[in-house]
């Protein structure tokens, strides 16, 4: 991988990551992104709303003690896409999917709000 154009997330438009690590050996390429998003937030804020939104929607999925992929790596990751096109959701589980009501909600909302599912938001 040499840019963010040639990821897999460039075609992507929402994406669930679950329990993620900082990719050392692609961290030049993730950090990228975070520049490559601010860049394109100041040109539509200027006035040129014709610009398609290029990044996809991002629901980090980070577990309070996960041991295996520690949180605060999670929680970089996320950060490194910015606040614009990423939400993170916190649980309190290790190095699992949870699958409590809490976490369902954050799905299916998540899955709405980028328009992959229909019907309201769950209270």
């Amino acid at each position: 991988m040499t840019s963010p154009d040639e990821s897999p997330l460039h075609c992507a438009k929402n994406v669930i990551l679950n329990g993620c690590a900082w990719p050392k050996p692609f961290e030049e390429q993730l950090e990228s992104y975070r520049d490559r998003m601010n860049r394109q937030k100041s040109v539509v804020e200027e006035g040129n709303d014709s610009l398609e939104k290029e990044s996809p929607m991002l629901l980090h999925v980070v577990g309070a003690t996960d041991t295996v992929n520690p949180p605060e790596q999670g929680r970089r990751v996320c950060n490194s896409f910015g606040e614009d096109c990423s939400e993170l959701f916190e649980h309190e589980l290790g190095h699992v999917v949870p699958c409590s009501p809490e976490a369902i909600r954050r799905y299916r909302d998540f899955l709405i709000a980028s328009g992959v599912l229909a019907g309201p938001p769950m209270s």
